[in-house]
C-alpha cells in the first residue's frame, strides 16, 4: 500500500479527556483536522460514550455528554483509563468490556474523515498517546479486528515522537536550529527540545523533556516569562510551538515579545493529531527521510546498537 499520490493516513491524538483527528494525503499541503461540528474550529471530542437505557444504540463526544444529561441515557467516560484496567461496564442487562467501548469510540471517530466526502479506507492509522507502555501499545494492537483493518495499518507513538515528526515536516527554514515547545496539561507546562546531530547521516534527533513548570495563577505573564528564560538558556532556537488552551487566554504580552525575538512562534491545540499523520507519511516512504528518532521507546521497543566505526557513528538494528 502507499507510495502513490493517493496514500491517505489517519492520526489520532487521544487521552483519557479527549480525542482529536486528521486526516492527510500525500496531495496535500498539511493534515486537516476534523471537527464533529462542520466548519467549527472546536477539534477536541470529549472522550465519552452513551446509550439510551431501552435501545442498543450509541452516541459518542459532544452529543453523548449532551444527551447524559436527559437521564435516558447511560454515560460512560475515562474510557482509556478503563480499557487499561481491564474494567468490565454493565448497562441494564448488558455487560462490555471498557476495551471494547474504546475501539467503539476510535472506529466512530476515524470514520470523521470520511463523513466530509474523503475515502472511507486508509493506508495507516497513527494512534498518539501521553506515553507508551507495553500495557497500551498491546492493548491498540489487540483492537484492530474490532477497528476493521490489519496490524501493518497500526502504530502507536507517544507525544515527543509526534513533535518530532510534526517539526520535521515543516519548512526547512523552521528546523534550522532548535525547536522547542511549550505544552500545558491542567496547571503544568511541559517544555520539550528537539535537537538534531548534524555530524551523522542519517540526522540523529533527540527530544529533551524538562521537568514540569506550574504557571503563576496571579500573574501568568510574568511567571512564562520566567519559565522561557529558564527554559531557553544556552539554545539557539528557530521556533516556538505553544500547545494548551491557557496560550490562547489574551494574557501573553511580555512572554511572547520575548518568544518572538527572532524566532517563529506558532501556537495550536492539534499539533498532535496532524504529528500523527506526518509519522503514517513518513514511515511510508522511509527511505527518503534524512533523521532517525533515539526516544526512550526505541530502547525499550527496538533495539538499536550504536557503534563508532572510523569515526562514523552508525545504526544495528
Amino acid at each position: 500500500m502507499g507510495h502513490n499520490g493517493n496514500s491517505y493516513y489517519i492520526g489520532i491524538d487521544l487521552n483519557d479527556s479527549y480525542a482529536m483527528v486528521s486526516y492527510f494525503q500525500q496531495n496535500m499541503k498539511e493534515p486537516e483536522t476534523v471537527s464533529t461540528v462542520a466548519g467549527s474550529e472546536e477539534f477536541q471530542i470529549p472522550l465519552v460514550l452513551a446509550r439510551r437505557k431501552s435501545i442498543g444504540k450509541w452516541y459518542y463526544g459532544d452529543e453523548a455528554r449532551r444527551l447524559s444529561k436527559s437521564g435516558e441515557m447511560v454515560c460512560i467516560d475515562q474510557l482509556l483509563k478503563r480499557a487499561l484496567n481491564s474494567e468490565k461496564i454493565v448497562i441494564d442487562d448488558d455487560s462490555f468490556m471498557a476495551e471494547e467501548l474504546l475501539a467503539l469510540f476510535l472506529k466512530k471517530v476515524m470514520e470523521l474523515p470520511s463523513k466530509l466526502g474523503n475515502h472511507s479506507s486508509f493506508d495507516k492509522l497513527v494512534i498518539c498517546v501521553d506515553r507508551l507502555t507495553k500495557e497500551n501499545v498491546s492493548m491498540f494492537y489487540g483492537m484492530v479486528v474490532r477497528l476493521g483493518i490489519n496490524s501493518r495499518q497500526l502504530t502507536v507513538i507517544d507525544r515527543k515522537e509526534s513533535f518530532y515528526y510534526f517539526a520535521l515536516n515543516q519548512d526547512k527554514s523552521l528546523w534550522l536550529h532548535d525547536v522547542v515547545m511549550f505544552m500545558q496539561e491542567n496547571e503544568s507546562i511541559f517544555f520539550y527540545s528537539l535537537k538534531r546531530d548534524l555530524r551523522t547521516i542519517p540526522q540523529v534527533v533527540s527530544i529533551d523533556e524538562s521537568i514540569s513548570y506550574t504557571l503563576d495563577k496571579n500573574d501568568k505573564d510574568k511567571s512564562f516569562l520566567e519559565i522561557i528564560n529558564e527554559s531557553f538558556k544556552n539554545q539557539i532556537i528557530s521556533t516556538v510551538f505553544l500547545v494548551g488552551d491557557t496560550f490562547a487566554e489574551g494574557w501573553m504580552k511580555q512572554s511572547v515579545a520575548l518568544l518572538c525575538k527572532g524566532r517563529r512562534v506558532f501556537m495550536g491545540n492539534n499539533l498532535f493529531t496532524k504529528g500523527a499523520c506526518y509519522a503514517a507519511a513518513t514511515r511510508d516512504k522511509e527511505a527518503e527521510w534524512p533523521f532517525v528518532y533515539m526516544g526512550e521507546n526505541e530502547m525499550k521497543f527496538n533495539l538499536s546498537l550504536k557503534v563508532h566505526d572510523k569515526g562514523e557513528l552508525s545504526f544495528y538494528n
